[in-house]
């Protein structure tokens, strides 16, 4: 399997910053201020594509750390609530895949708290569904790396306020509680909209088959990532 520089380095790199722009058209401006009032649109294009294709090339020059955990990432289908997007990406460890008894037992990962050094070498399924769909994946990989600054500038500050919202959680004595959804709301001040009569019925019935098909379709693609791995291994 070839690894995720690998795999970006062998695409057009414009076509990519097209692609990403295609599916994140805002996050480059999420900061908005006063700073772009006097900017052409010209200019903006100008600041997103060499803001993108820095990182990417930040990502083909640098060094990739050994995959110790012999990380994978793969595309699977899916549903996604406000999006018509319907190709998802994972993270999975390829011992607890090739040692766990059933697919349905498998973690999946999020890496957008890791640095690049230890991400650019996380290995690309061979699978044909992966294969066929490499610009989500690469897309998918540059918005998640660059969730903290398209220089990783935020990086260190989130991981630590990531550290104390675990620790306060883990806080007992800072634990509230409460009885109703009712008394949550009106201790976070929310005044709740009305519900029809059939609407949470009919609500929980769609988001369990949403999640019923997410799970089918992601463990197809892990069965037919070990697959390939085994069979990569008798080759």
């Amino acid at each position: 399997m070839k690894t995720i520089q690998q795999t970006l380095k062998e695409l057009n790199t414009e076509e990519v910053i097209d692609y990403y722009f295609s599916r994140y058209p805002i996050k480059l401006f999420g900061d908005l201020n006063e700073k772009w009032d006097d900017k052409t649109v010209a200019e903006c294009r100008k600041h997103g594509h060499d803001t993108v294709k820095g990182l990417i090339d930040k990502i083909l020059s640098m060094e990739a750390k050994q995959n110790e955990k012999n990380h994978i990432l793969f595309c699977s289908k899916c549903i996604q609530d406000r999006s018509c997007h319907d190709i998802e990406d994972y993270l999975v460890d390829m011992d607890e895949l090739m040692n766990a008894k059933t697919v349905s037992e498998i973690p999946t990962y999020a890496y957008e708290y890791e640095k690049l050094e230890d991400t650019v070498g996380y290995f690309v399924a061979d699978t044909t569904f992966t294969q066929n769909n490499l610009m989500d994946l690469v897309t998918s990989y540059l918005f998640e790396s660059s969730f903290f600054g398209y220089k990783q500038e935020n990086l260190e500050k989130e991981r630590q306020l990531l550290n104390d919202a675990i620790e306060e959680c883990e806080d007992t004595s800072k634990m509230r509680s409460f009885s109703t959804l009712e008394e949550l709301y009106e201790d976070l001040g929310i005044t709740p909209e009305e519900v029809y009569p059939e609407e949470e019925e009919k609500r929980s019935k769609y988001h369990d088959a949403v999640v019923e098909y997410n799970k089918y379709c992601m463990e197809m693609e892990l069965e037919r990532l070990k697959e390939s791995i085994l069979e990569g291994k008798r080759g």
